[in-house]
């Protein structure tokens, strides 16, 4: 023999010219392999079943053990309680039931997870070994008000799930950059290559007072685990004016009767429009038309429905 494995009631042995044997302690079912199994290079004995892996990278399973077809080029295979699990040669996992359904698995691999050597699995979730992976870096556009702090968190995450030290490698061109802490306002950001405070990856923009811009301003980030590092990220942060209300009144037409309003903003900033009947609840309706640039315009046809009426205009 040159392998053996055992679950809770039966056991395997791989013979060296590549056949199996499967026994039972005092159990019913029968455990014997497939007739004519052979080439076989390892095996694996789960709680009721049983899955051996031939030498040309397929898998045959049995005794309540559906293997899915398209299994090829597969080195490891291992089994919990219900959901089965299979390393190929590139790295890469598939999961599934074993009495054979794809499923979303319970404990699934992480993003980025790649160029796997080894795995296992427990009673109902699966564990790889495979290489550290460096932090990945999104970039991020963000809209805030004009003369008001905008707190940004910056989208790293780091698949291996290691603490990442995040820092600043380009500053914003306009307005500043600070730290954040629970209270507000920390320090400010003034030295390209600053590491950032907050374990939360926060930080703080500070618009020029009554500036505005879309773009107003941008900066990078990056992140390391203490032994590869991401890619740059780049935040464009859009600091945007509050809309100022030109006119606003019922209009009747041949449509029937409905409120309208206009107001001014920037000509490149796409506005939506929202309404309420109590305040606390809102529901979004649609974006508002510009008319003529920086001019923009919205109409209801069903505000007279009901027998009070709240508008709210943000960006996007």
């Amino acid at each position: 023999m040159v392998a053996i494995d055992c679950s809770a009631s039966h056991c395997l042995a791989l013979r060296l010219d590549g056949t199996v044997a499967a026994w039972l302690d005092n159990s019913s079912w029968n455990p014997k392999p497939p007739n004519g199994l052979n080439g076989v290079a390892a095996i694996g004995a789960g709680y009721s079943y049983s899955y051996a892996i031939r030498t040309n990278g397929t898998v045959v399973g049995w005794n309540s053990c559906s293997i899915p077809p398209d299994l090829t080029n597969v080195i490891a295979v291992t089994g919990g309680n219900d959901d089965m699990a299979a390393l190929f040669d590139d790295g890469s996992l598939k999961m599934w039931y074993r009495t054979g359904y794809l499923i979303p698995p319970r404990a699934p691999a992480p993003v980025g997870l790649s160029n796997s050597v080894a795995m296992t699995s427990g009673y109902h979730f699966h564990a790889a070994l495979g290489p550290n992976v460096p932090p990945q870096a999104r970039s991020l556009s963000v809209t805030g008000a004009m003369s008001k702090d905008l707190v940004i968190t910056l989208p790293l995450q780091d698949p291996n799930g290691d603490q990442v030290n995040i820092r600043i490698p380009s500053l914003p061109a306009a307005g500043s950059l600070f730290q954040y802490t629970p209270a507000g306002v920390g320090a400010e950001i003034t030295t390209p290559g600053t590491v950032i405070e907050d374990l939360g990856g926060h930080v703080i923009f500070v618009p020029a007072a009554s500036t505005s811009g879309m773009p107003y301003a941008s900066f990078t980030f990056a992140g390391s685990d203490g032994e590869l590092d991401s890619s740059i990220g780049t935040i464009t942060v859009n600091i945007l004016p509050s809309p100022v209300l030109i006119d606003s009144g019922l209009l009747m037409d041949s449509n029937g009767v409905s409120f309208n309003f206009s107001f001014e903003g920037l000509t490149n900033a796409i506005y939506s429009i929202w309404a309420s009947t109590n305040l606390p609840n809102w529901t979004y309706l649609r974006t508002a038309i510009q008319s003529t640039p920086g001019l923009f315009y919205f109409s209801d046809q069903i505000t007279t429905n009901r027998p009070v009426r709240f508008y709210r205009v943000s960006s996007p």
